[in-house]
């Protein structure tokens, strides 16, 4: 279940908005109502009887600023320390480019003196799908596909060891998102593991975008494992 809640945190969450500019950018990715300038979303660990109030001792705290047409800046990743006294684990993207002509510049530090920098491209498939090329290593990669709005559906993640796929139903209640089902596969050392998170919406902003949500792992969706707090800034 970590693993989902590290990685889902870190793709698109959606709003019921039907794209009105088929131009693809970040912002129209991501499908954010409103000219959102920033958007802060915490991850807190959860059980049926600790429910967080707030952000205080998130698990997870991930940024993401748009300049003004929508195209992603920056996204910054921090984590709560892996071990008790140990370092926070922390990862920076540094965008280039507008519309579809993106790349990026990814710099983690995730464990003592194991930090890393990468440069990545946007290789687009077709209209609707392109792939994240790591520009040193071009057997690692990431296939994204997107729906006709540009919202992504179907992650794909792949090197020489590792392999995971993400397939994501969005379920639409009175013209706003009410729920998102991820399913997810991965396959390491030859060992293939699958998962389900389940993102249910709580509260949205003034826009209509979510901003207090309830993560589950079971079909059944009772027993509460996270909750995400969403913040927004607006141009």
């Amino acid at each position: 279940m970590m693993r989902n809640i590290l990685l889902l945190l870190l793709t698109p969450f959606y709003t019921a908005c039907a794209a009105q500019n088929k131009t693809y950018s970040s912002r129209l990715e991501y499908s954010l109502k409103g000219a959102v300038k920033e958007v802060n979303t915490y991850g807190c660990v959860a059980s049926n009887d600790n429910i967080p109030k707030d952000t205080t001792g998130f698990l997870s705290k991930f940024t993401m600023t748009f300049d003004e047409p929508g195209n992603a800046l920056e996204t910054n990743n921090i984590y709560s320390p892996l071990t008790p006294g140990g370092i926070t684990p922390k990862s920076l993207t540094i965008y280039s480019g507008t519309g579809k002509n993106m790349s990026y510049k990814l710099l983690t530090a995730l464990e003592a003196g194991k930090e890393k920098e990468g440069d990545y491209q946007y290789v687009w498939q077709n209209e609707y799908a392109y792939k994240i090329i790591n520009k040193a290593d071009t057997t690692s990669w990431q296939l994204i596909t997107l729906d006709k709005d540009f919202r992504m559906i179907k992650m794909v993640t792949e090197s020489d060891s590792f392999k995971a796929v993400d397939v994501r139903e969005t379920i639409y209640k009175n013209g706003r998102i009410a729920k998102v089902i991820t399913r997810s596969t991965d396959v390491s050392n030859g060992r293939e593991n699958s998962y389900l998170s389940i993102w249910v919406v709580k509260e949205y902003d003034k826009h209509d975008n979510p901003s207090l949500l309830y993560i589950y792992d079971h079909a059944d969706e009772q027993e509460l494992k996270a909750v995400v707090f969403k913040r927004y800034q607006y141009y």
